[in-house]
């Protein structure tokens, strides 16, 4: 592996460093620290030295991991992203898009895109994706939709949606990516949360197999890897300028990469493409199919087009919000919750072990639960918001802070984003309503008059 051989090189000799990171590799280091997490990670900790490379214009160990993970994954060009899939996500539209510019994005979008259009200053055409009133959560986008929405807004230039969803419901992306090629738009696919498609078949294919011009995925999400490690693919037949991504991602990036990031990237994308990794990723699937068989008290979401590694419950008895209390009380952290289910995400370290644990508490609950029935809760109609003002020029007016109960009319300057799972409700530059009012606070940041 280039990377990781390159930092164990250094890690091995008796070079004498001068330079950043001071520590000198673990010399000095506040106890706290090195209790929590030990030695070993700050003798890997390097700065961009002549040995190693520069992941802003990668010449040696980055750019031929880096090509190797092209192969992989049957791209055009695949950037490590050590500043998470939201760095690769605004990289994209600012290669894409310019001022005034429109572009459809499906509503269920991450934060990050807002960040995009601020920084291009491009006015966002939302559409909402069908709603499964089921379980409180996004479908799937299909053709037909973006077919639709094209025909009321010929002048767009492209197409961005969030595929999988948050709970592993994929849209219809070889379809899509078709018809955007026909049309010459572009296509950008956030699918951070399918780092494990690419690696087995039993699985939804992935973006960039499908034909989309672009996408990244979060690989810490569902891989071994760490927190902020991510990848940025760009199609074979792409229209994307490979160059300008990589400049846009120099001007957003920091100059000083995490070495520990991006060397645990290497070592996931090698982990996933090796016989042992496709196995494991086929194991927990197995794993996962046995638990939901296991538990027949509860709904399990079952897409025909699903990340099946994706784990979303409900229990007709009860609502998401006291599942989710349950599940906390008994030392159970799930992932997202929506008014009727819970997200148990899943990935790579989810062993069977650990399922069978979660299942023993299933039984509690559902013996529990039986016994006293909880009022469910109505799914309220999602509407599109009316905006006022394109994000870029909502974030840079002047606001003014009122009491939320004056607020209803008033362009909001902030967005309103629960987390998880970083979509927003409100996006700044939009009208706040009625219903948007119980996910405010007793005071809100508006547009000044």
């Amino acid at each position: 592996m280039n990377i990781i051989d390159s930092i164990k090189k250094i890690k091995n000799s008796k070079r004498i460093f001068f330079t950043t990171p001071t520590h000198s590799q673990g010399v000095v280091i506040p106890a706290v620290i090195k209790n929590l997490i030990g030695l070993k990670a700050f003798k890997a900790d390097f700065s961009e030295i002549d040995a190693l490379d520069n992941i802003r214009n990668p010449q040696n160990c980055i750019k031929q991991s880096q090509e190797k993970a092209s192969q992989i994954y049957g791209s055009r060009n695949t950037f490590y992203l050590f500043n998470g899939s939201s760095s690769g996500i605004i990289a994209l539209m600012m290669s894409v898009l310019k001022e005034n510019d429109k572009v459809l994005i499906a509503r269920n979008a991450h934060e990050s895109i807002f960040s995009g259009l601020v920084l291009t200053g491009a006015k966002p055409i939302w559409f909402l994706p069908k709603w499964n009133c089921n379980f409180d959560i996004a479908e799937g986008v299909s053709v037909n939709e973006i077919k639709a929405e094209c025909e009321k807004n010929p002048d767009i230039k492209g197409v961005i949606i969030t595929s999988p969803t948050y709970e592993g419901i994929v849209s219809e992306i070889k379809e899509i990516a078709e018809f955007c090629r026909a049309k010459g738009l572009f296509f950008i696919v956030d699918e951070a949360h399918g780092a494990l498609l690419p690696f087995c078949d039993k699985l939804p294919i992935d973006a960039i197999k499908a034909g989309a011009d672009a996408c990244v995925q979060s690989l810490h999400k569902t891989t071994p890897a760490l927190t902020g490690s991510a990848l940025l693919h760009i199609g074979v037949n792409s229209k994307i300028d490979s160059y300008t991504v990589q400049k846009n991602l120099n001007l957003i990036n920091t100059t000083s990469p995490s070495w520990l990031i991006i060397a645990s990237i290497e070592a996931a994308i090698s982990y996933l493409d090796s016989l042992r990794g496709r196995k494991e990723i086929q194991t927990l699937l197995e794993n996962i199919s046995e638990f939901k068989e296991n538990n027949s008290k509860f709904e399990f979401l079952d897409n025909e087009n699903q990340d099946k590694t994706k784990i979303l419950m409900k229990n007709n008895n009860i609502d998401g919000k006291n599942l989710s209390k349950f599940l906390d009380k008994n030392n159970v952290e799930d992932e997202l919750i929506t008014q009727k289910a819970v997200l148990l995400l899943c990935g790579i370290g989810t062993t069977k072990k650990k399922l069978k644990k979660l299942s023993h508490i299933l039984e509690k609950f559902s013996k529990k639960v039986e016994m006293s029935q909880i009022q469910k809760q109505e799914i309220q109609n999602i509407s599109l918001p009316e905006i006022k003002l394109k994000p870029k020029d909502a974030y840079q007016a002047s606001y003014e802070i009122i009491n939320t109960n004056v607020a209803i009319g008033r362009i909001i300057a902030e967005n309103i984003t629960p987390y998880p799972p970083c979509i927003p409700i409100l996006v700044a530059g939009e009208v706040i309503t009625k219903e948007h009012l119980k996910f405010l606070g007793k005071t809100v940041r508006v547009v000044k008059k």
